[in-house]
């Protein structure tokens, strides 16, 4: 038996050999780490070297810019397009009174009239600036209703506008004809087209009605009357007839109207891009259009593959600031229909 003396001297025999074990593991494990480094390292310096060289190849390279040469049109005629302006929702005898907009806006007989007028100067200005690039010829006018306050909302109605609706009707039609007769001097087009749709503020009934709804309606009166006055101008080709939606073709392209006021929705999160265009496919069944184009909510956009919604000219009034709508500055929408590509090219406000 071992006595405790060897016993110590065996377990210092195999510690030491054990240490010795370690520092040669160490040893080698330092020697693979340094060996697996030098490989990245070479690998990394052999793809900087890559890099310095391409970077010195393109420096020697011609990188002088490709000139883009100006291409000359086949001929010199110019792309054929037609202006479509859009004009509702002006409300022009209607009184707003600054101080219930909080001096955001302010609206009564006379700057409806002078906001009218500007309406039709600019877009006999925009129609002339378009000229210069495009072959114009003919102008589509919509007349989308709401010229007028009318009684409508009653008292409420009777209390925002001075003019009782036929007198009302008159100041309108003094205002569309005096715009007519300024587009037929100024602009220099073959034919402007007038599709005509009443809005809810000229009917004379509490609802809308769509049997006979026409013959309930100061507004599809007055275009009748518009268009009698004007029968004789070969210029002037109007569409007053009594259907709730009209489409217009142009060029192939159709343009499908309506005033807007049987869109409902809702104060839904998305507003009015949803309900707007789930009619819009509604409606395609019925009437094939390229364009869907409304007015009656006082709100201008453009939205892709649907429509164009018009803005007005009475501009935010105390219902809007009441309810709590945003501010939206008097407004109204135009564009260019492309001829040859079918399709609808530049979109362009009117602020008035």
């Amino acid at each position: 038996m071992p006595n405790a003396k060897e016993n110590l001297v065996a377990a210092a025999e195999e510690r030491e050999a054990m240490e010795h074990v370690r520092a040669v593991s160490r040893e080698k494990a330092k020697t693979k780490e340094a060996q697996l480094l030098l490989k990245a390292s070479e690998q990394r310096v052999e793809e900087l070297e890559d890099a310095v060289a391409a970077y010195e190849s393109l420096r020697s390279a011609d990188t002088k810019p490709i000139v883009i040469k100006k291409k000359s049109r086949s001929s010199s005629k110019k792309p054929n397009h037609t202006f479509l302006a859009l004009a509702s929702d002006w409300h022009c005898a209607e009184t707003v009174e600054s101080s219930e907009t909080g001096g955001r806006n302010e609206h009564n007989i006379e700057i409806g009239e002078e906001r009218a007028h500007n309406y039709f100067r600019s877009l006999a200005k925009l129609v002339k600036e378009q000229q210069g690039r495009f072959q114009i010829d003919d102008l589509v006018l919509w007349l989308g209703g709401d010229f007028m306050v009318g009684e409508l909302h009653g008292v409420e109605s009777a209390r925002s506008c001075p003019l009782p609706p036929l007198e009302e009707v008159r100041h309108v039609k003094k205002i569309l004809t005096s715009g007519i007769e300024f587009l037929l001097k100024e602009l220099d087009v073959k034919k402007i087209r007038i599709p005509c749709n009443p809005g809810n503020h000229g009917r004379t009934t509490d609802r809308t009605r769509y049997r006979m709804g026409s013959a309930y309606s100061y507004e599809a009166y007055l275009y009748r009357d518009l268009a009698s006055s004007y029968s004789g101008n070969s210029r002037l080709e109007w569409d007053v007839s009594d259907e709730h939606y009209k489409v217009s073709d142009i060029a192939g392209f159709k343009v499908l109207f309506h005033h807007g006021d049987n869109i409902r929705y809702a104060s839904g999160v998305a507003g009015l891009v949803m309900p707007f265009r789930r009619k819009s496919l509604q409606l395609a069944s019925t009437y094939d259009h390229d364009l869907f184009c409304i007015g009656h909510f006082h709100q201008y956009g453009a939205y892709s593959g649907t429509g164009m919604t018009n803005g007005s000219l009475v501009g935010w009034g105390s219902y809007a600031a009441g309810t709590g709508l945003p501010f939206e500055a008097p407004a109204q929408i135009t564009a260019l229909i492309d001829h040859e590509r079918r399709a609808l090219g530049r979109v362009m406000p009117i602020w008035v």
